[in-house]
């Protein structure tokens, strides 16, 4: 079992965009094993369409900071030609593959990678 939070995104636009996840990601609680789920919701036809999930280890989320709180970054997606799609060292964390990696043992520390 793993420990799981989901951060949903929603784009407001379909532009091309080189990166897309989320910012300021504020987590309730923390640890190695904890799965970030990402799905990722298309919304430019008024209605909410699953499009992927992707299924981050902790070690993959950036961890920012600033005088208030500590908030981590994940941008594991991008918009291209008005779809969204896993950046290609990403991919392996999304959907089916990225279900099935979480099985392995060493999932958490995973590189990302093709």
């Amino acid at each position: 079992m793993r420990p799981v939070q989901v951060r949903g995104r929603f784009p407001e636009s379909m532009e091309d965009v080189p990166y897309l996840g989320k910012q300021k990601i504020e987590l309730s609680q923390w640890h190695d094993e904890m799965v970030l789920a990402m799905p990722f919701f298309r919304t430019d036809d008024g209605l909410q369409k699953l499009v992927t999930v992707a299924f981050m280890p902790y070690y993959q989320l950036r961890a920012k900071a600033d005088k208030a709180k500590k908030w981590f970054a994940c941008l594991p997606a991008k918009i291209a030609n008005r779809e969204i799609i896993p950046r290609p060292y990403f991919k392996k964390f999304f959907d089916g593959p990225g279900i099935q990696l979480m099985a392995m043992r060493d999932w958490k520390l995973t590189p990302i990678g093709k």
